[in-house]
């Protein structure tokens, strides 16, 4: 099984007589694959691995973030299905909040940093969905390690300690975020420890609950409910407990002999089939290597990127 579409982690197991291997960020890849070693599947290693990664890499994405995609290919590849737990826009969102000005730009960033920012956080729903269909561990369980890592500390990556260093004067603004990422007014040093003790009982009460409820449908959701009501956003309980991850049929386009696959909208999968579908229609296995291969090779990526950027959206997203 892979789930390939991850800022974390790839997981793949070949044959049951060959242990796999993890690919992620070197401070939780040894978490996947312990937990092959221990029996699990790939995707109970991949889900293992993207919860602790969650923790030692919020720069890239955690159990807050907006999205997550993937492709999984099972059983030698006879069962594939693609994951869409993309983060919804809260009922009162209006497409004016984000109207830019007469240079093309929204006023004050507020689609870039700040409670209006954020949607309906997808992450967690879409790993526990990929964990329930595929894999073969207890939620709880796959949820040890990143409970120990939020409430024991890690040491803070390079990455992490320059992405708060560029952002301090947003983090100022937020007292959460203060408090979490400027202990005492500074970023943290990079190989310092690093403690996220409040996020560890969140994700402690998720493994006690050996579900997602609590977090869309619960206590946890009222919690996030008041803090965006309180700072000025848009996501409500009924947002979050409407909030649901979906396996989606894969988008397919065949060339000779392979089928690429990708998830559908709301992943950007399909900007790479429209190239290859140009290419393909120009038959670019023909052409021979030269300018003007690569003329044609700029130009489907042009078309492709215009429609993506002017055309592609959220497909069950009001219009």
């Amino acid at each position: 099984g892979m789930l390939a579409a991850s800022s974390w982690v790839r997981a793949e197991l070949r044959t049951p007589s060959e242990l796999g291997y993890v690919v992620g960020e070197p401070v939780v890849e040894g978490i996947g694959a312990k937990i092959l070693a221990d029996g699990g599947n790939a995707v109970d290693a991949l889900i293992a691995t993207a919860l602790a990664g969650a923790i030692t890499q919020p720069h890239q994405t955690g159990i807050g973030g907006y999205a997550t995609h993937g492709m999984f290919a099972m059983e030698g590849g006879r069962r594939t299905a693609a994951l869409d737990a993309n983060t919804v826009a809260p009922a009162a969102f209006t497409k004016d909040i984000f109207k830019p000005d007469d240079k093309g730009q929204v006023p004050d960033r507020k689609n870039h940093h700040g409670w209006l920012a954020t949607g309906v956080p997808g992450v967690i729903a879409g790993l526990k969905l990929a964990l329930d269909e595929f894999g073969t561990m207890p939620f709880a369980e796959v949820l040890r390690p990143a409970i120990q890592l939020a409430r024991d500390g890690f040491p803070v990556p390079a990455s992490l300690a320059a992405t708060i260093t560029r952002f301090k004067a947003s983090f100022e603004k937020d007292v959460g975020s203060a408090r979490l990422y400027l202990p005492g007014g500074a970023a943290p040093m990079a190989g310092s420890l690093f403690k996220n003790p409040e996020l560890a009982e969140v994700l402690a009460t998720l493994a006690k609950a050996n579900s997602i409820e609590p977090f869309y449908r619960g206590d946890i959701a009222q919690r996030i409910a008041e803090g965006f009501a309180k700072n000025g956003g848009l996501v409500t309980t009924d947002d979050l407990a409407a909030f649901r991850a979906r396996l989606v049929e894969p988008l397919r386009l065949s060339w000779g002999e392979h089928t690429i696959l990708t998830p559908p909208l709301t992943s950007g999968g399909i900007t790479v089939l429209q190239m290859l579908a140009i290419l393909k229609a120009l038959k670019w296995d023909s052409i021979k290597d030269g300018r003007e291969r690569l003329v044609l090779r700029v130009e489907a990526m042009r078309l492709a990127w215009r429609d993506r950027l002017t055309l592609l959206g959220d497909p069950g997203a009001d219009p």
